[in-house]
């Protein structure tokens, strides 16, 4: 029973509940919402600044940048002082990005969607992969910490995309 007794206890540790009780306000994750439709077009645009920078891979003359949630910028990287962005493929909700053989792949939420990169300032999409990846559950529920408290996400507000931390008058849940 001994033994059994911290098993148990590492087992409880680690759930969401929502809490009955009023806390003085204090700091707790509050969840940030998707500002754009998850089935929002996947498109070339003009070129435009960098809101979240995420990874970066280089093709050819090229360089693919990831806009966390926005989509991918095209740089013209032929010379690298002076490297240019040339275009933007919209594509909401991307967070990674692979290129293979002439082909990009990135995730359009929980779709795979590939690109033909026969002219890198025109990728061609030439596949979507329907729920390629799980679906971003884990994300929507609770922040990524343990032993922390936060404001329940509300589902009607949209996909939550990131937590951050702020004062909060009476957060309800707890990881």
């Amino acid at each position: 029973m001994r033994r059994l007794l911290p098993i148990l206890l590492l087992f409880s540790a680690c759930t969401d509940m929502n809490m009955s009780d009023d806390f003085p306000p204090g700091p707790a994750f509050v969840p940030v919402y998707a500002s754009v439709e998850w089935d929002a077009p996947v498109e070339m645009q003009p070129a435009k600044p960098t809101v979240t920078a995420g990874k970066i891979y280089a093709f050819r003359d090229y360089a693919f940048q990831v806009d966390q949630y926005k989509g991918i910028h095209i740089i013209d990287n032929a010379k690298s002082a002076g490297a240019k962005k040339i275009g933007f493929l919209q594509i909401p909700f991307c967070t990674e990005i692979a290129i293979r053989n002439n082909y990009l792949y990135t995730n359009h939420n929980n779709d795979m969607v590939v690109f033909n990169l026969a002219n890198p300032t025109a990728p061609q999409l030439v596949k979507r992969l329907k729920d390629a990846f799980p679906a971003m559950n884990t994300i929507q529920e609770h922040p990524p910490f343990s032993n922390v408290m936060f404001e329940c996400p509300d589902p009607a507000k949209g996909m939550v995309i990131d937590w951050v931390q702020q004062t909060v008058a009476n957060p309800k849940c707890r990881r």
